[in-house]
Formats: structure tokens, sequence, C-alpha cells
């Protein structure tokens, strides 16, 4: 209410959401104020028994004269002489059990949202397909059927899988590192068949089966090879990685390790130097938070329980303070957070919450009493509320004006106030002029996507532009005015190809009529019952004539067939024009 901002625009505080936001907004804050730095590097293409690619031992060169002077003495060398071919087996032991946090992390590996992979686990362990979703612990009780389980999974896809486990000497399932007695981590219970499920809950049901199964798989091992070679007394180096025994990773393909196979090699060996280049890059900003690994660090500082962070993160969705995954802060969002931090930093931050979800556990391992834990709660929420109602002005009105700045789009055609974004009672967005209602100036605007003031005025008319966000295509363009004359010509334009294209239309069924293809009727259409109730229109007499007892004969339609060649032909798809895909209208007008 402070804000001004009610119905489906209100915006919200937390103790969990807000320090969640401020995450993102700093994450954003970090990527702004990156700088990126320009680094060479040096690389060899080098043949032996097979040709592969080499890279100078210095790594960067953040100074180009240093890259250049080793570029151009390994361009002189006609070959290369091998120093050292170190060969090291590396055992990978097998993922541990999914608890909740890891298991939305590698949900959204494969494309799905936290709240959506707990919304559809929530339904299969609903039918029974899988174990309680909702878990701290990454070991497998003593008390787990695991050889009932595997048995049941017999009875789907993954039987040859399973067969394959049940080959092993013994199986020892591996163990996580959190152990907890509230439920077992998340696995399968009984089979599912993939017919019997929707695309998503497949994806969803198939990983928690293959996760499962790679606790219970051997260990994978692969081998790294490092060669180091001299080009024109510049050290060169190549890594190799290739995996020797699949292990864990056939049963989850879901980690993908990638291999770089190199020729067989040995010390003292001479390769052919067939180029040498020198690339400049740049170094890359930290990277947006994924869901997954935002709700990682929700759980390392104390964010949250693992019911709760997916629908945190989502409620910052739908609250639009932040957009897309990675997430990335709206504008709105670093308005809330920029206010808070200003007035009652507090609640941003992750130690008041991180403590109170502490306390909570302790209260579960008799640590702590309940009384005492809520006492310490009202304490601190009251000292929250206490500095929140001591700064809501201030973090109203800076909140009201940096909306009002995010909201306009431009300028009035009529008093030059600004034009802003608003909503109607019905809950409709538009564009309206600030001074209403002196000035009555207003745009319907597209619902749905994201709009972003261009701060230019269309070059037909003097409205503001916006582009248009919107998922699943690429950002458009497009002028306010519904009167424009680019859009009144390009619906003109889109009218009579419509019109030529039903002409044309008209033109093939009469040639098809011509050739007796298709029935007369095709261009005149079904004939029409007279209004008096007598036979067809112009069949002649009238219903007084009419021999009595006899009742009038329906019109004649043509068959079925015949019927459908001849609308083909008289309306056939309009043609795709060339360039650019025309902008959606906007929305219609109010």
């Amino acid at each position: 209410m402070t804000s001004g901002q009610v119905g489906q625009d209100f915006l919200s505080v937390g103790r969990v959401q807000s320090p969640t936001l401020a995450i993102i907004v700093d994450r954003e804050r970090q990527i702004d104020a990156f700088r990126p730095k320009p680094y060479w590097v040096v690389t060899a293409e080098l043949e032996g028994e097979g040709r592969f690619d080499a890279e100078h031992a210095h790594g960067r060169f953040f100074v180009e004269a240093e890259a250049e002077k080793a570029h151009r003495a390994a361009s002189a060398a006609q070959s290369g002489t091998v120093t050292s071919v170190v060969a090291k087996t590396r055992t990978d032991k097998p993922v541990p059990p999914f608890n909740t946090t890891s298991f939305l992390q590698a949900a959204g590996r494969i494309g799905i949202s936290a709240n959506a992979a707990m919304n559809l686990a929530e339904s299969l362990y609903m039918r029974g397909f899988i174990s309680y979703p909702r878990t701290d612990n990454t070991v497998y009780p003593p008390s787990l059927g695991i050889g009932e389980i595997l048995d049941n999974l017999k009875r789907s896809e993954f039987k040859p899988l399973i067969l394959e486990i049940e080959e092993q000497e013994q199986i020892v399932p591996v163990k996580g590192p959190k152990t907890a007695t509230d439920h077992p981590p998340v696995h399968p219970v009984e089979a599912a068949d993939r017919a019997a499920l929707k695309p998503d809950e497949w994806k969803v049901y198939e990983l928690v089966v293959r996760r499962f199964l790679a606790t219970l798989a051997p260990e994978a091992k692969t081998e790294t090879l490092t060669v180091k070679v001299d080009v024109g007394a510049e050290p060169f180096q190549a890594k190799g990685t290739r995996v020797v025994e699949a292990g864990w990773r056939h049963f989850y393909p879901y980690l993908e390790i990638k291999e770089t196979i190199l020729p067989k090699m040995q010390v003292g060996e001479e390769l052919k130097v067939n180029k040498v280049e020198k690339a400049k890059k740049e170094t890359l900003p930290p990277p947006r938070w994924s869901q997954g690994s935002l709700i990682t660090e929700m759980e390392r500082l104390g964010l949250g329980t693992k019911a709760t962070r997916h629908t945190i993160v989502q409620k910052l969705y739908d609250r639009s303070y932040i957009i897309s995954n990675p997430a990335v802060p709206t504008e709105v969002g670093k308005i809330v957070i920029d206010a808070l931090e200003r007035h009652a930093a507090i609640i941003t931050r992750p130690e008041m919450t991180a403590q109170l979800e502490k306390d909570m556990e302790l209260i579960a391992t008799g640590e702590k009493s309940f009384e005492e834990v809520t006492e310490e709660s009202k304490q601190m929420l009251r000292q929250v509320m206490e500095i929140l109602d001591s700064k809501k002005k201030e973090i109203g009105d800076e909140i009201k004006v940096a909306i009002r700045k995010h909201n306009t789009i431009g300028k009035c055609p009529r008093d030059q106030g600004d034009i802003i974004v608003k909503s109607s009672r019905a809950g409709k967005r538009f564009a309206g002029c600030i001074n209403y209602p002196e000035c009555e100036q207003s745009y319907p605007l597209p619902q749905y996507g994201r709009l972003e003031a261009m701060g230019v005025v269309c070059p037909r008319c003097p409205s503001p532009m916006v582009r248009v966000y919107s998922k699943g295509r690429r950002p458009w363009e497009v002028c306010v005015n519904l009167q424009c004359p680019t859009r009144l010509e390009r619906l003109a334009a889109q009218e009579k190809e419509k019109a030529e294209a039903t002409e044309r239309g008209k033109q093939l069924a009469a040639v098809a009529v011509a050739r007796g293809d298709l029935p007369a009727e095709a261009l005149s259409g079904p004939k029409v019952p007279s209004t008096e109730g007598g036979e067809e229109a112009g069949a002649g007499a009238p219903p007084s004539k009419r021999a009595p007892g006899k009742r009038s004969r329906a019109p004649v339609k043509a068959p079925r067939k015949v019927k459908a060649v001849a609308e083909a032909m008289a309306n056939p798809p309009p043609r795709r024009r060339a360039g650019r895909q025309a902008a959606p209208e906007a929305a219609t007008e109010k």
C-alpha cells in the first residue's frame, strides 16, 4: 500500500523473499560493474599420428607484446619436440542420492523450473511412483528395501539397466553428506509406463530412477593425458580426457564428461607444426543465478527450508521482481532492494532468517524450547516491523518515483506530459498521459510480455515506440498508436492481399468448373430455402400450388469431398511475404 502498487501489481517484502531477491540484485550489480579485460592466447596445431591443438603453457597473456613474442617464436618453428607425457587415472564416485535441493538443481539442468519440478514430483508421489520429495536426507536408511524397489522397476522400460545393476557381486549404495531422520532421499517406488505419464512427468520420473540406479552403480574411471611440447623454445601443452569405465555415468547421462582424445606420443618425438595462432579474448562477468544454483545458495545461507525455497523463487517471478532463467532482476526488483537497503537493510540480509531457521531445527532436536525460540522470533520480527513502519513514507516515496520512471514510455504528443503504463479496473494494461483528466490521451498496449521504453517516437507519428519481450519469440518493436500510418498501411496491405487471394481462388474454381472437375455449385454456394417454408428458392410453384401431402425438398448439397475441394480452391492460403515478420497488433482498443 505504501508504494501505491495495488491489485495484481502489489509489491511485497519478506524475511526469506527479500534476502533472496537481494542475492540476485547484488549479482546483477556485479555484472553491471564488470569491465571486461582483454587477454590473448597462443595456440598451435600439431601433428604426429594425428592432429591436435596445444595451448601455450603461459595460458592467458594480459600483455599483448608478450603474446606476440611467443607467437612469433613459435611460428618460425617447423616442428616441435615432445618433452613430457603424463597419464593419470581418476576415479569418480557415484553421485549421492537426491535430497530436495539437489533434485531441483538437477531438474533445472533438463529445463524444468524449480516450482514445476516440485509440483511434478508431488504428483508422482501422490500416485505412488516416487518417494516423498521434500527431504534433506542423502543417505538411504537400512530399512529401505532396495532389492524390492529394483524388482518393481523391472516392470518398466528400465529393466535392462536393473539387470546390469544386479550383475554386481555386491550392491553398495553411495552415501551423501547429509543424514536426516525425516524422510529417505528421493527415490523411485513403483514402475511407471511412459505412455501413462505426461512428457514432463516422465522426464522427472526418469531423472529420479536414473539417479537411484547411479547411486547403486560402480565407480567411473577416466584417464587424463598431459603432453608438453617445445615449439621454437616456447612451451606448449595439451590435455586429453577419455572415459575408461563409464560406471555410474552409464546410468545417469545428465552429467556428461567431454572427451578429448589425443594421439599416442612419446618423449622425444618430433611433431609437425601446421599453424600457430594468436587470439584476443576478454574476461567474462560472473554468471547469473539459475534457479537450481539459487536454491543451492539459499540452502547454504540458511534461507527458507526444503519445503519453501522453490515457492519463494516462484514468488519472485510472480511479483515480476525477476524474469528469465538464469534470473535477471527487473527494474521493479532493483527499486525495491535499493529502497530497503537504504532504509531497512536488516530485511535484505540473510543473517536474521538463517538464525530463525537454525533455531527451528534446534527445537526439533530438543536443544531449544518452542517458547524460547518463539519469543526470540517475536523480538526480531518486532524490530523489523518497527523499522519498516518508521521508514514507510521514505520507502514508499522512493519506490513510487522509481516505478513511475520505470513505467514512463515517452512524452504525450498533446501536452508533453509523461505517458505512463497503467492498469484499468479490469486489469488491462494501457498507457495514458499523467495529466489525466486534463489530458485524456491514452493508448492500448500488448497485454502479454515485458515492455521496454525505446526512448524514441515513431517516425510516422509523434507517439512513443516500445519494445515487447514475449516468451518463445524474438522481441519486436511497435508504435502504441492504433491510428499510426505505418500500422494502417500494414493493415490495408493485409486486406488487399487477402482480397487478391480470394479472387485468385474464385478464378481457379471457375477453371475447375469449366473442366468438369467441380460442380457449378462451387461458384455460387449452396442454395438457400425460401423464407415461406416452400421449395428451394427459384424452384417454381409457390407453396399454395404444391400438391397436397408433399413436403418441400431440402436444398441439394454437394458431396463432402467435392465441397471441400471447392472451398480449398476458392480460399487458398495467403502467400508468405519476404522479409521480417510483421509485429503483432497492439491490444484491442479500450
